[in-house]
């Protein structure tokens, strides 16, 4: 896997985006939205109806939609509680798709609650980032400006040094816009034919 050298930060009006790039090519790209929910969240659901025609149940972890829990043959049963981890946030008018988690990962503080109930939000993306490439980073560049220091504040202190605030449009100018376009293009072009 290419080494992950920069990290572009791009926040706008309830959303961040942070793209992760190996030299000049995006690797990754996360879209973080306030108030909606996750991958990596993690909720106490109840177990519903099971789907027709599959080794899956419908879990309510209290949001719009019910969530799909794909289970085998060990299928809870309905109305039981149980504690999941969004692995597919909901889109359009679909349910997260969610799985099994255990007790080791619930936060202790919250073994009690009743379901339907978030027990911990995913972790913001640019937190995750610093984390995970902390290690290889060369750069992190911020725009538009960081004026609160709310993005500056997730990264661990021995990043600080790394953060670059540039008021520029750095997802256009690096390149990651035209990259997730060409990633979404109904029409893949192949070396050597058409």
């Amino acid at each position: 896997m290419p080494t992950i050298d920069t990290l572009l930060v791009d926040r706008g009006p309830g959303e961040t985006r942070v793209a992760a790039l190996a030299g000049n090519h995006v690797i990754e790209v996360y879209h973080h939205r306030i108030g909606l929910p996750a991958a990596g969240a993690l909720y106490r659901g109840r177990v519903g109806k099971p789907l027709p025609g599959a080794q899956a149940v419908f879990v309510d972890i209290g949001l719009e939609s019910a969530a799909l829990l794909a289970c085998g043959v060990n299928r809870p049963s309905e109305g039981a509680s149980v504690d999941v981890r969004i692995v597919q946030p909901p889109r359009n008018d679909k349910g997260a798709k969610v799985a099994l988690i255990s007790d080791a990962d619930i936060p202790a503080v919250l073994t009690d609650a009743k379901a339907p109930v978030c027990l911990a939000e995913a972790e913001h993306p640019l937190f995750f980032c610093g984390r995970t490439y902390q290690h290889s980073l060369k750069s992190i560049i911020v725009a538009p400006n960081d004026t609160d220091q709310s993005m500056t504040g997730m990264l661990d202190s021995s990043l600080h040094s790394f953060v670059q605030l540039e008021p520029a449009d750095v997802f256009g100018d690096y390149g990651v816009d035209e990259a997730i376009e060409r990633a979404l293009d109904t029409i893949v072009p192949f070396d050597g034919g058409w």
